[in-house]
C-alpha cells in the first residue's frame, strides 16, 4: 500500500497517454488498496479505482474549504480550474 496518501486527502488525478498529460481531475481518497485508491471525482457515492503513479498529492490541500454538499460541485470546478492553472505554470518552467 502507498503510505504517502490518506484516505480524506485531496488529490490530483493527472493519467498520461504516451507521456502527455491529457486531463487533470481533482478528488477525495475513499480508501487506499496495495495497487491504487478508490478515489471520489463527482458529488455522488461512486469511487473509481485509480492507480497510484495518476495520483499526486496536493500540499495545499488545507487550504480548500469545503462548503455544504449543494456548494460542492462549484467547489470542485474551481478548485480544478485553480489546481490545473497552478500545475500547468509548474511543469511549463
Amino acid at each position: 500500500m502507498d503510505s504517502k496518501f490518506k484516505v480524506g486527502e485531496i488529490v490530483a488525478y493527472i493519467p498520461k497517454n504516451n507521456g502527455e498529460m491529457y486531463k487533470i481531475e481533482i478528488g477525495e481518497i475513499k480508501k487506499l488498496c496495495e495497487d491504487g485508491a478508490f478515489v471520489y471525482y463527482h458529488t455522488g457515492d461512486t469511487a473509481a479505482k485509480t492507480n497510484y503513479s495518476d495520483l499526486y498529492k496536493i500540499d495545499n490541500a488545507y487550504a480548500i474549504n469545503r462548503r455544504s454538499k449543494s456548494k460542492e460541485e462549484d467547489f470542485i470546478i474551481n478548485t480544478e480550474k485553480a489546481l490545473v492553472d497552478n500545475f500547468m505554470k509548474l511543469i511549463s518552467k
